[in-house]
């Protein structure tokens, strides 16, 4: 018994200590968030990522299917860690974590771009 707990706090503890915070800084639709300790902004990012926005939503609907076809697709931005993650998307997801997989990445210090993949 007592093993079994140990194994199962040890469990909890590496997964919580491993993962970084999803943040949803917002969408055009809403309007962004942003932290003002971060020396590159959210407008930054933006400006930086939008030669690539059109590839990321033309990958997530490759991927997935247009679900929202009769909206627009707009820029939604999520912070993790260190990046922003900046897409075009017309689906209004709940979860954060929904737009990481096809976005650009910007670094929130340097500004360092991460094209999609």
């Amino acid at each position: 018994m007592r093993a079994s707990v140990l194994i199962v706090l040890g469990v909890v503890l590496v997964s919580s200590v491993g993962c970084a915070r999803t943040i949803c800084l917002g969408s055009e639709w809403g309007g962004f968030n942003g932290f003002p300790d971060n020396p590159v902004s959210v407008s930054e990012a933006i400006a930086k990522a939008e030669p690539y926005l059109d590839k990321t939503f033309a990958l997530r609907s490759s991927a997935t299917g247009n679900r929202n076809a009769a909206e627009e697709p707009v820029v939604f931005v999520t912070l993790r860690g260190d990046y922003y993650y900046i897409v075009k998307d017309n689906y209004p997801s709940y979860s954060p974590g929904f737009y990481l997989h096809h976005a650009v990445r910007v670094h929130k210090t340097t500004g360092r771009l991460i094209p999609p993949k």
